[in-house]
């Protein structure tokens, strides 16, 4: 059986748009934890530069929880999105072209 190549490219589509988003989210979490860090290093030289609402922010007891959840949040929706990307991948490439084989163009002139 001959697949067809229009599933594949869905799916890696698909796969490439995963990625993007789990880079994006990499480099987000990346940056808030240097803001975070950075906020560590302006407390203990003094804290001159960082204003009381952001340091209750920061240092208030819901932000681990919030982070905790957005965490998990975050992980449940991609693995979900990359099972899903999976199984599109495997629908699209191997069972679907052998469910519904590709049915060959008739060309003008051609008799059935």
């Amino acid at each position: 059986m001959r697949s067809t190549w229009t599933g594949k490219r869905y799916a890696l589509a698909l796969l490439a748009l995963w990625l993007i988003l789990i880079v994006g989210r990499y480099l987000l979490a990346h940056n808030e934890a240097m803001l975070e860090h950075r906020l560590i290093c302006v407390e203990n030289a003094g804290g001159a530069e960082v204003s009381e609402a952001f340091r209750a922010l920061v240092c208030s007891a819901d932000f681990t929880t919030k982070r905790i959840l957005g965490t998990v949040l975050f992980w449940a929706f991609h693995s979900a999105m990359a099972f899903s990307m999976i199984g599109a991948l495997i629908w699209f490439a191997v069972i679907r072209p052998r469910i519904h084989p590709p049915q060959p163009i008739p060309q003008p002139g051609q008799e059935d």
